[in-house]
């Protein structure tokens, strides 16, 4: 019967647990959302075109060969959908579509020197703008924070992996 009673705390705790994570991520969510829709108000890209540029731009540092289907993978998009933001990104000069060096039916994309250029500015800000808020930590404390925000990813990724169980 005590053991029923442990039990009973913890799954309760948990599940309180998860409702305070609920808010915290919709909070932060928001906020971080609002923030970057104040960056970009001041470029000529939405927010799926800067993220679109970011993965590129990292992937490009690697070496990596950037297709249509892989973007749209890494966005969680339609492969239309993805289609659709590198056609609004190629009419804004920032990137350019290329035929795969192995594979010439398949369509690489590439960020432009503009491309590469713009992506650079807004990111030097994101970084600019993300110091401001851990200044606002104690040092031991920002540790704790990143921490635990690999921790929470490492955890998502697991769940994601495992199919939600």
């Amino acid at each position: 019967m005590i053991q029923l009673y442990y039990f009973v705390v913890i799954i309760m705790t948990l599940h309180s647990q998860a409702q305070e994570l609920k808010k915290l991520l919709y909070s932060l969510s928001d906020l971080f959302h609002l923030q970057e829709q104040e960056q970009l108000c001041c470029y000529d890209v939405t927010t799926s075109e800067c993220r679109t540029l970011s993965y590129l731009k990292h992937d490009s540092e690697r070496n990596v060969t950037v297709t249509m289907n892989e973007l749209a993978d890494k966005l969680h998009l339609t492969r239309g959908g993805a289609t659709r933001v590198i056609d609004k990104l190629s009419n804004k000069g920032y990137v350019i579509r290329q035929t795969h060096p192995g594979d010439k039916r398949v369509c690489c994309i590439v960020l432009t020197p503009q491309g590469t250029e713009l992506i650079d500015r807004i990111e030097t800000e994101v970084v600019e703008r993300h110091k401001q808020i851990l200044t606002q930590l104690d040092p031991t404390m920002r540790q704790v924070v990143l921490a635990s925000l690999q921790a929470l990813q490492n955890s998502v990724q697991q769940v994601h992996r495992d199919g939600g169980e």
